[in-house]
């Protein structure tokens, strides 16, 4: 779209009402999504002892949503490319609002998993769809300043998830964690259809089904999940030298690779090669993964920190972690706002890595003898370097794309986003429990009444420490050991931030100034770029 003298970037629009009612609905649908993937964790054990649920159906209830949002994020971007963005979002909206219900209305442990399971169907596609739209309604010269806004969102649900699910399930009702998020979703399921009129294909429903690549999605769908499942459940639910846990790597893995090569020759694939096939958009594709890895480990195990090694309970231990959750929120719109300033993102990218990397060597420092200030403190950089990553990692794949797959490119991102959030818990895990393990047989407490099942015990055990008949020397000695587990973790993100900063000597700055719009953009009348950082500003 051309530049209109000195007015800037335009997005088409009926008018300045209906963007901002539109940009709301997307605001409003990344908030529920990101919020509901973080809500239930300081929950779970309320909601265990509630429905009689097993260690086993209690870990289901946490990576059911997550192995769903991941296996379907794509195809609910595909889809939206051929069908249209605004039917997908609502039927995303639909099966997340659904998926809430069967979850508030749960009196079983299957139950949960399934309504769980139903929202994780969904919520993957609000949050890549949300990011996708936007990417359609702005054109390339005003979008950072609307990814940091989003970014805010996306950020601050984050933050307050685990404390508010806490709240709720110790104070309230844990149902109460499904009805919160109704009247959100039920704003959105309006606005969307009045204000979120895009360009349309006209083609007939048989054309549009053509042209689906069902063959790309079987295949990606079957290689997340035979992949993913044991890579999750792995030392947790499962044994890793089990013959289960082989046999699905290997079909997975294989599931990949056809997935690859059908990719390269499908007439519409669902992830075009061209969005990853250059250093550049693999290295941002890279960041976008590790990214999403460090962000899960440390929302996900900082509280756990604070749980086992000061004594906290899951609500006050929740907002201990928020100088990690409160520091990434700013952090990641003031930097949105400067790419939008300085017209630049590389300079975000380089340094959101730096301060990640050093934030969690930082957190190495984290030990039972440190005071909860400090603890507190010692989240604080990692939580800027990280934060300022949202918005800056975004960038690169836009105008390295141009603006017709600029929607894929980021649905694509987003993917890998999601698929570091469930690899991080995976490798949490992985790194947490062997360390636990070879920690607890050294200092000779492997015989503790409570971890009859060695490390893999560790988590569910934290709560009793406030209330185990222990010594004051094995209590002690218990902190310490997972204290250094926990320390462990911090090693191995600084492995995963270093290379995610090795990475970017492969991104390049390129121009932000042009003045396309996306695939699916409003149908309407044009307002100016001044009109939009005025509604921004408001």
């Amino acid at each position: 779209m051309a530049a209109t003298g000195d007015t800037g970037t335009r997005v088409r629009s009926k008018g300045r009402f209906r963007f901002v009612m539109a940009f709301s609905a997307l605001s409003i649908v990344a908030f529920s999504s990101a919020f509901d993937a973080t809500i239930l964790g300081n929950a779970l054990p309320v909601i265990a002892e509630d429905v009689g649920a097993t260690s086993l159906e209690s870990f289901w209830m946490t990576i059911s949503f997550m192995l769903a949002s991941v296996a379907l994020q794509p195809v609910h971007t595909a889809f939206s490319d051929i069908f249209g963005r605004k039917p997908v979002l609502f039927l995303c909206c639909v099966l997340f609002t659904a998926g809430l219900i069967v979850f508030g209305l749960a009196r079983s442990p299957a139950a949960i998993i399934t309504g769980r399971t139903i929202q994780g169907m969904g919520g993957g596609g609000l949050e890549a769809l949300s990011e996708v739209i936007l990417t359609d309604l702005t054109t390339l010269k005003e979008r950072p300043l609307y990814l940091g806004i989003l970014s805010f969102f996306w950020a601050t649900a984050g933050a307050v998830g685990p404390p508010v699910g806490g709240a709720l399930a110790q104070y309230a009702s844990w149902r109460w964690l499904a009805w919160i998020n109704l009247p959100f979703m039920g704003i959105a399921m309006v606005l969307i259809p009045l204000f979120l009129t895009l360009q349309q294909d006209r083609s007939s429903a048989s054309s549009k089904l053509r042209r689906v690549d069902w063959i790309g999605i079987a295949l990606f769908i079957a290689a997340v999940t035979l992949l993913l499942v044991p890579l999750t459940c792995g030392g947790n639910a499962i044994a890793w030298n089990s013959a289960g846990t082989i046999v699905s790597l290997v079909i997975g893995g294989s599931c990949l690779v056809l997935f690859v090569f059908a990719e390269s020759r499908a007439q519409e694939p669902m992830m075009p090669p061209r969005v990853i096939n250059t250093p550049m958009l693999a290295a941002t594709m890279l960041g976008s993964l590790l990214h999403g890895i460090a962000m899960w480990c440390i929302l996900y195990y900082a509280p756990l920190f604070f749980e086992s090694v000061f004594g906290h309970d899951p609500l006050q231990s929740a907002v201990d972690g928020f100088s990690f959750a409160f520091t990434a929120t700013p952090a990641a719109i003031l930097t949105a706002f400067l790419i939008d300033a300085v017209r630049r993102y590389l300079w975000g990218i380089a340094l959101g890595w730096t301060l990640a990397t050093s934030g969690a060597g930082a957190m190495t420092l984290l030990a039972v003898d440190a005071s909860v200030t400090a603890g507190r403190a010692l989240l604080v950089p990692a939580g800027l370097g990280l934060g300022m990553l949202y918005p800056a990692l975004a960038m690169p794949v836009q105008p390295a794309v141009g603006a017709d797959l600029a929607g894929v490119a980021t649905g694509t991102l987003c993917f890998f986003r999601s698929l570091g959030m469930t690899l991080g818990l995976a490798i949490g895990s992985a790194v947490f429990s062997n360390r636990f393990a070879a920690l607890l047989r050294d200092s000779g407490l492997a015989d503790l009444d409570g971890f009859d099942s060695g490390a893999r015990d560790a988590v569910g055990f934290i709560p009793h420490l406030r209330e185990h008949d222990l010594s004051p020397a094995d209590l002690l000695a218990l902190r310490k050991v997972y204290a250094a587990s926990f320390r462990s973790i911090c090693v191995a993100l600084s492995v995963v931030a270093g290379v995610g900063l090795l990475a970017t000597v492969f991104i390049k700055d390129m121009s932000i100034e042009s003045e396309d719009e996306g695939r699916q953009a409003f149908q309407t009348e044009a307002i100016t770029r001044e009109d939009t950082v005025e509604m921004a500003q408001d």
